[in-house]
């Protein structure tokens, strides 16, 4: 059934291209949409982070402001600053004006609190301050967040009547600070609202902002199923609430700042109420997630549809000039302001409206680079600027000192079986060792003990002591918590699982190549249906309640499988996209291909599809190609130059590693070999903003440069890794994963092997009591055969839903 018809509203020929309105109808749009965005960001901020039964205990349905003094945040500061800018640059606005603003007006400041502001403006300033311009300013772990929709509005009311223009100009803005699905969210909403200036009605202004965004994108999809969830019959409307939530909210995830969510959220509101302000921007905040945002935006579409008459007058007037919480230099400013400066009389489309603080002309910007103005002379290129946290030149490549003479490369026999061996038990030999594996491993303790644990850190919090809580057993039995492999191995294991599975009696009649890829689609889509099963039984999406423990890009991977999307959309539309899970899980898929790194980094790639993109899939093929070359009898240098050879340019992975292991190599030599490395990694490679270290743009260069500098042995590497708490989780386990398969089992001390030889089911219990070295054994067969006993749990025997849906590769 078609949802969403109508045409925006097009702009009349030559002039400026503003749409034929009288100019006191668009300044009354301008005034409703950005008081509408103060307003919905002032109502949603208290609710912000919240589940609506959390909300509903608390206040029971939020009908108006329930703070006695109601106050905007980011969202309406960070507006603000979007819309002084614009007003002072018009359609002329570059990179470059935005970037010079970002300096000037923020990132060169003393920034004061920097209440609200999210990962990805904490990020973009980080990157601002070490000298980076944009576009790679905007590389960070959150580049998708809804930074730049909750400050698209003002472009659309600038640009009213012209959808493609309101795009075009608030993707310049967002260069600086976002990426990929973070632009389209804020496309979305600038075209959307500059339809909506014009009186067009909701199907338009839905319709717009779709036409503005790929519609093979993260943000129309979630669109799409917001807007059709919201459009569907329902009995109530905490039912139809609920069903706008289901469509487009990503469970397990904590942090609620995705665009394509928020901005799904946002539009499922405004096309569930109709266009009514009130109900829209309502219906926003009681859904709850990033509600301030949320809110904001569905206020803006709104407003500007109706007009400020639309917007309860209590409301309105509880809106004063922003505080500057967020945003100090935005101090004073009034959204009413904005929107008188960007529908002035006379308007010039060129810009040279506004001029902030009377200083602006005269500023030099920091870092300028590649933008749509060429960069001042005198300052830094992109190239010159990411020297200490970048990828060097060719002419800095990373040199392989000298090595001893290759040693031969063999596929099969003890040799290879050792390899193998090597490869699984040093896996989790450095699983073990990072002091995340403790808490992973805790979660075969009943709950209570956890509860304790937390509590005593609070404990220690509160009262100011340095004697920290660590996982406790008391009067239970301590065997989870002793020294072993946690959840790295075991997803490790999986994937080994689908490599045995490839050889069943089912799929013998495909190619060796189709083979695998069918037991990789088997075994993601057998999880799925569990995650799926577990998502009916779950109130809200974010309390389901899975039978396994996995990485947040893992989890959203499966959701999205059982939601019916394919890979590589499943891995897409996934907020930890560019995390490390498949770089783990590609380390045992290079045992099919030994000494073929292009084969192995093809096949971790098919399967890393499911749950990564970007770095996330990028770090996987590097760590397989890595490791084929490893188990090809390949020395360290061939096979960590193997690594960077997967890697593109221009990608924040690649640039990390060729510096990781640029300086690595200056350290071979060094008697304090891979240790001596650590403080340069902490300092020049690890980040230190975002509240998770599993980035593999991070600790697959970590991996490599600590196996480069302690020249391929485990028994250096993997301390090191251990080292760098930061990325604990993971690192250690590649750098154990890539000397393991170097030094073959011997090269592992014999306590750590029987320590680290059997999984505990910490992660998936199927698992538990699997005997790695065993499982080596079977790897090692020319044809894998499956473990007996089911203890993979994902023979395709398992799977009748799955039958059928089995691809070669993925649409890229």
């Amino acid at each position: 059934m078609e949802l969403i018809t109508g045409d925006p509203a097009k702009p009349r020929a030559g002039g400026t291209g503003r749409p034929e309105l009288p100019r006191g109808d668009l300044a009354d749009r301008a005034r409703g949409c950005l008081l509408g965005l103060a307003v919905g960001d002032a109502l949603g901020a208290p609710a912000e982070n919240l589940r609506p039964s959390e909300i509903r205990r608390r206040w029971g349905r939020i009908e108006g402001f329930v703070s006695d003094d109601p106050a905007g945040t980011d969202d309406t500061e960070y507006a603000i600053f979007s819309g002084l800018l614009l007003a002072r640059h018009g359609s002329a606005l570059t990179v470059t004006h935005v970037e010079r603003a970002w300096h000037l007006w923020i990132a060169d400041l003393d920034e004061g609190q920097f209440r609200g502001a999210g990962f990805s403006e904490r990020g973009t300033l980080e990157n601002l301050r070490r000298g980076l311009a944009a576009p790679i300013s905007a590389q960070h772990r959150h580049a998708w967040s809804d930074g730049l929709a909750m400050r698209a509005a003002p472009f659309g009311v600038f640009a009213a009547g012209r959808p493609d223009e309101a795009a075009r100009l608030v993707a310049v803005d967002g260069r600086v600070s976002h990426d990929g699905e973070g632009i389209y969210g804020g496309q979305a909403v600038a075209a959307g609202v500059a339809a909506a200036m014009t009186g067009a009605g909701v199907a338009s202004v839905i319709a717009a902002a779709l036409s503005v965004v790929p519609m093979d994108s993260w943000t129309a999809r979630s669109l799409r199923r917001a807007v059709a969830a919201a459009q569907r019959a329902h009995p109530d409307r905490l039912t139809m609430e609920r069903a706008v939530r289901s469509a487009v909210v990503i469970g397990g995830y904590p942090w609620t700042d995705l665009a394509p969510e928020a901005v799904g959220l946002a539009f499922g509101a405004f096309a569930a109420a109709r266009g009514d302000f009130r109900t829209a921007v309502l219906t926003a905040v009681n859904m709850g997630r990033d509600a301030d945002t949320t809110a904001a935006v569905a206020g803006a579409l709104a407003g500007a549809l109706n007009g400020e008459s639309a917007i309860p007058p209590q409301w309105g007037d509880a809106i004063g000039p922003v505080r500057g919480s967020c945003l100090p230099t935005m101090r004073g400013h009034h959204v009413l302001d904005i929107a008188e400066l960007l529908t002035p009389d006379e308007a010039d489309d060129a810009g040279g409206v506004y001029e902030a603080g009377g200083a602006y002309e005269n500023a030099t910007p920091r870092g300028a680079g590649r933008t749509d103005d060429e960069a001042p002379a005198g300052h830094l290129s992109p190239a010159d600027a990411v020297t200490r946290h970048a990828r060097p030149a060719d002419a800095d490549a990373p040199r392989a000192p000298a090595s001893p003479a290759a040693r031969p490369r063999t596929r099969s026999g003890a040799g290879h079986r050792a390899r193998i061996e090597g490869l699984l038990l040093g896996l989790a030999a450095g699983d073990a060792a990072g002091w995340p594996a403790a808490r992973h491993r805790a979660a075969r303790m009943p709950e209570w003990t956890r509860r304790l644990t937390r509590e005593l850190d609070t404990f220690a919090e509160q009262n100011a002591t340095t004697t920290l809580p660590v996982p406790i057993a008391l009067n239970q039995p301590p065997e989870p918590l002793r020294l072993g492999p946690s959840d790295d191995a075991e997803w490790a294991a999986f994937a080994a699982g689908t490599l045995l599975t490839s050889a069943a009696g089912p799929l013998h009649g495909l190619s060796p190549g189709r083979r695998m890829r069918a037991a990789v689609d088997v075994a993601w889509n057998a999880l799925a249906a569990e995650v799926a099963a577990a998502a009916a039984r779950a109130p809200e999406v974010e309390s389901a309640v899975l039978p396994l423990r996995a990485r947040i890009s893992v989890r959203a991977g499966l959701g999205n499988l059982a939601a019916g999307l394919r890979p590589p959309a499943t891995g897409h539309d996934n907020p930890h996209y560019f995390d490390d899970a498949a770089c783990v899980r590609a380390a045992v898929l290079a045992v099919a291909h030994p000494a073929d790194p292009a084969a192995a980094a093809d096949l971790a790639e098919f399967d890393a599809r499911y749950t990564q993109d970007g770095d996330g899939v990028h770090g996987a093929r590097a760590m397989a190609a890595a490791i084929a070359e490893a188990l090809g009898g390949a020395d360290v240098d061939t096979a960590v130059n193997a690594a960077l050879a997967q890697l593109p340019d221009g990608t924040e992975i690649a640039r990390n590693a060729a510096h990781a292991v640029r300086i690595a190599r200056d350290f071979v030599g060094e008697a304090a070999g891979a240790f001596a490395l650590v403080p340069v990694l902490e300092h020049q490679i690890v980040d230190h903003v975002y509240s998770y270290g599993i980035a593999a743009a991070e600790t697959v260069p970590v991996a490599l440069a600590l196996a480069t500098a302690a020249r391929g042995q485990i028994a250096q590497a993997v301390p090191a890794a251990a080292c760098l708490s930061r990325v604990a989780d993971s690192a250690p386990a590649l750098a154990g994963a890539l000397t393991g398969a170097l030094g073959g089992i011997g090269a592992v001390p014999d306590g750590w092997r029987e320590a680290c030889r059997t999984l505990a089911g910490c992660a998936l219990p199927r698992l538990a009591g699997t005997d790695l070295i065993e499982l080596a054994g079977l790897l090692a067969d020319t044809e894998p055969k499956p473990p007996t006993g089911g203890q993979f749990g994902h023979d395709i025997h398992d799977a009748p839903a799955a039958r059928g849906r089995t691809h070669d590769t993925h649409t890229r």
